[in-house]
């Protein structure tokens, strides 16, 4: 999930490099409070697998849980809340994972953070501890039959509300049961967010820069590609094309570039698209309720003998992107 093209850019490596040196020297001078604010411009770098790697390699890791510990930099509030965000970024870091999982105190200290005042401190904290709690579920890639309690969930970067909004509206016109988190969070976000993807039949991934700098929302896509729900992705800024690990995640799928339809036009191809699916649906439910019955008698305990069946080779769709 690395971008080649923008991480092997000379003035890249060297703000990579950089940040990561500022990291040691302010806290070796003990300038904690430059250390928060300066650890705010790693935010919207932290999305890249490689800066991951070199933040673990450099021993940034400690440094970061640090200035998330800090009690002045907790009263100043700006640089406590930016480090957890990292942290939530890095724990898409296999190694950093483990070892903020190995580390008692500070999951004990986020604990105590669950009862900020701050919510975007709460959002941060809930999505560690969601993500160790999963771990210990022992979470798996398989299809969760739905519920059926929604038919769609949006799952978008509150800096794209606005257009959110008005694709929720028109949905909910229409008689869309749809979950968004504007008006269905009840208790845990993270189990609500969980819940909602269980529960619903179709997700629609709303795609920009924002939502995929944003670990919260990566958790949420990624939780949906997990459980393989349905995902719609949206294009919700002009030029925008995914990449990194939301390239990944929509590998294959039809993008609705709603900034290039505009929005009348993007909805009628997106009811289109749901229309798709349910189709498919509904045939996939048809086929398997004409299944025959299994028929136990004394001719079906015979083992057959074992036959070497032909290989198929896999193919997969071409992107594409309706504008």
């Amino acid at each position: 999930m690395n971008d080649p093209q923008v991480l092997d850019h000379p003035l890249f490596v060297t703000l990579r490099d950089t940040l990561v040196s500022l990291l040691h020297n302010y806290l070796n001078n003990q300038t904690i409070y430059q250390l928060g604010k300066d650890i705010s411009s790693l935010i919207s770098l932290v999305q890249h697998d490689q800066i991951k790697d070199e933040i673990v390699k450099q021993q940034g890791l400690p440094l970061l849980i640090r200035c998330a510990t800090e009690p002045e930099l907790i009263k100043q509030g700006e640089g406590n809340k930016w480090s957890l965000e990292i942290l939530l970024a890095l724990t898409f870091n296999k190694e950093a994972f483990n070892n903020i999982k190995n580390n008692i105190g500070f999951i004990e200290h986020l604990r105590t953070l669950l009862h900020s005042t701050d919510d975007d401190v709460k959002r941060f904290v809930e999505g560690i501890l969601w993500k160790l709690e999963q771990d210990k579920k022992g979470i798996e890639s398989t299809t969760v039959p739905s519920n059926d309690q929604y038919d769609i969930m949006l799952s978008y970067s509150h800096r794209n509300k606005d257009l959110c909004y008005a694709i929720y509206d028109r949905l909910i016109k229409d008689g869309f049961r749809v979950w968004i988190d504007r008006e269905n969070m009840h208790g845990s976000p993270m189990d609500a967010m969980a819940h909602a993807i269980e529960s619903c039949q179709y997700v629609l991934v709303c795609m920009s820069e924002e939502y995929k700098q944003s670990p919260c929302c990566q958790l949420e896509a990624q939780y949906a590609f997990q459980k393989r729900r349905p995902l719609i992705p949206l294009i919700m800024t002009s030029r925008y094309k995914p990449d990194g690990w939301l390239g990944i995640i929509v590998s294959g799928k039809i993008y609705i570039d709603i900034p290039k339809l505009t929005i009348d036009s993007a909805y009628i191809v997106l009811k289109k698209e749901i229309d798709a699916y349910r189709k498919e649906r509904n045939s996939l439910d048809e086929a398997s309720s004409r299944k025959p019955p299994l028929v136990h008698d004394s001719v079906s305990q015979i083992p057959a003998p074992s036959k070497i069946l032909p290989t198929t080779a896999m193919t997969s769709n071409a992107q594409r992107s309706i504008m």
